[in-house]
């Protein structure tokens, strides 16, 4: 499978399609229909394909948005504990005021070289597990916030050269 030709900076227009907000999945539908929870399951399998498949200079990808690869639902998928997670429709809730400056790029983007970004020193995101759990948990820059706050701004429709309009 050529990866490469599915990340949306190949196929769409001026990246068009990395400013759009993505739809909350139907949790609702996930827990009661078959169908749906099987085409969000099918999601997260190909999320986690993309990130184990690695991409151009990014051979090891520690977050992943549905808007990266052009599918329409909040979803992101992150490393954590050396494992892939899915986290659907992640909502940050709670965040430090204190702020740290990071260096960060984004495989969408292809930028030439990292760039400076303002991220929260810690955040408390609420997600729905794959299994249709409801979750709350907190997560450092350490731990992957950096990359937890840039996926789900992706999936806001905003990106990291947007300049930290959604502090």
């Amino acid at each position: 499978m050529d990866i490469q030709n599915n990340l949306v900076q190949n196929s769409e227009k001026e990246n068009d399609c990395l400013h759009r907000p993505l739809f909350n999945v139907n949790i609702r539908l996930f827990v009661s229909n078959e169908q749906y929870r099987t085409v969000i399951l099918n999601i997260c399998d190909y999320m986690k394909l993309v990130m184990t498949q690695g991409y151009k200079n990014y051979p090891k990808l520690l977050g992943l948005s549905g808007a990266n690869i052009g599918i329409p639902f909040n979803i992101i998928s992150i490393v954590k504990d050396n494992e892939i997670v899915h986290m659907i429709n992640p909502t940050i809730v709670k965040m430090s005021k204190q702020t740290r400056m990071v260096q960060s790029n984004c495989g969408s983007l292809c930028l030439p070289e990292k760039c400076s970004v303002i991220r929260r020193e810690w955040i408390e995101v609420s997600f729905y597990e794959i299994t249709g759990r409801h979750n709350q948990e907190r997560f450092t820059i350490a731990e992957g916030g950096s990359t937890i706050q840039h996926e789900i701004d992706h999936n806001k429709g905003i990106l990291i050269t947007d300049t930290n309009k959604h502090l």
